[in-house]
């Protein structure tokens, strides 16, 4: 997102990963041992498809507290979980992004596909829809390696912000990026969205911000490039997010955000 080189075709591009298994001891348990098995294989294939090298990393695998309970032994677990570094040169700092919208007027995009979301194991699945299954989200390797590439070349040089959805989902990312300046943004699709549309996690997905006279020319790059997009709205003074008249203020979701107010 920030402007890191990525290409699986130029030889020139830097990017390498780092690795880390946060892990419940795996010696006595069968389940946590067969999970650390079938995530080093969705991690090799990650590596395979994005052609990027492992180049170092670190394992923790003793990560439970054993006690006792009333006279009972106890363990409790943290639950397995792979951390990925990705560390990456970025040639020209001209070409540098951030995540925060920069000005009232600019056109806002979701890149990426519209089907990968999913609310699986969320806390928001558990509070709010009274459950937490459901399909987890799968990769899209072929979307994300055009996405990727685009986002790491000099042709993405018309974007002026370009923020991940990965916690906590569009809305979350969206909010997130009109904190910094204080900026809103007025939807152009005038559907609120559902829970899973607006929270739901996924690959591969990012928000970006396209000065409005630019725009034309950013379209025409994505097609071109093969990168799926879809115009949300647009940048505004006005520090709501607005969907034809229904307004959330910004300094509420910001309040909401950093746990700085009781939530009504």
């Amino acid at each position: 997102a920030v402007g890191a080189e990525f290409s699986i075709t130029d030889p020139e591009a830097l990017m390498a990963l780092v690795d880390n298994f946060c892990w419940p001891d795996p010696s006595d348990s069968p389940e946590f041992a067969a999970a650390l098995v079938r995530t080093a294989y969705g991690m090799k294939r990650a590596c395979d498809e994005f052609r990027l090298p492992l180049i170092s990393g670190k394992d923790s695998m003793k990560n439970d507290l054993r006690a006792e309970k009333d006279g009972n032994p106890i363990r409790l677990s943290i639950l397995p979980t792979l951390l990925m570094t990705a560390l990456g040169r970025l040639g020209d700092l001209r070409y540098a992004r951030t995540a925060e919208w920069k000005n009232a007027g600019d056109v806002l995009f979701v890149l990426g596909p519209d089907d990968s979301m999913s609310l699986a194991g969320s806390i928001h699945a558990e509070q709010d829809l009274g459950s937490g299954t459901g399909l987890a989200p799968t990769p899209h390797y072929e979307v994300a390696r055009r996405l990727y590439d685009f986002l790491g070349s000099r042709r993405s040089k018309d974007l002026n912000a370009v923020h991940d959805c990965s916690e906590g989902g569009l809305l979350t990312a969206i909010a997130e990026s009109c904190f910094a300046r204080g900026l809103g943004v007025r939807f152009s699709d005038v559907r609120l969205p559902t829970p899973t549309e607006a929270f739901g996690e996924g690959f591969h997905r990012l928000v970006a911000s396209c000065p409005q006279n630019r725009s034309d020319s950013l379209i025409r790059e994505l097609d071109a490039a093969g990168v799926q997009w879809r115009r949300l709205g647009v940048i505004t003074a006005d520090p709501f997010l607005d969907w034809e008249g229904q307004k959330l203020s910004v300094a509420e979701l910001h309040d909401a955000w950093s746990g700085t107010k009781e939530r009504s």
